[in-house]
């Protein structure tokens, strides 16, 4: 299912035109990335946990040419599907 797709479904949902789901789906995708910044959590109840974790740095080799290479720790985002939702699919 792509972005499209959910759109159509949130659409067909409220009753409101693709224009309008398209700008609620927006909002929630960037109220969820200003959650993850500010809180590192986001929890959604009925769908699961958003969290942020940082990778660590260090040394690793490039397989191809063997060559080492530098990597930076960096921050990733992690999801865990709460219980409704692994019942949904399972």
């Amino acid at each position: 299912m792509k972005k499209s797709d959910l759109v159509e479904v949130i659409a067909a949902h409220t009753g409101a035109n693709k224009i309008q789901a398209l700008q609620a789906f927006d909002a929630l995708v960037l109220a969820i990335g200003a959650g993850l910044v500010s809180d590192k959590v986001v929890r959604v109840d009925g769908l699961g946990v958003l969290s942020v974790k940082q990778t660590k740095g260090g040394i690793r080799h490039n397989p191809k040419t063997m060559q080492q290479v530098m990597v930076e720790p960096k921050n990733k985002v992690f999801f865990k599907a709460l219980k409704p939702l692994n019942d949904l699919v399972n």
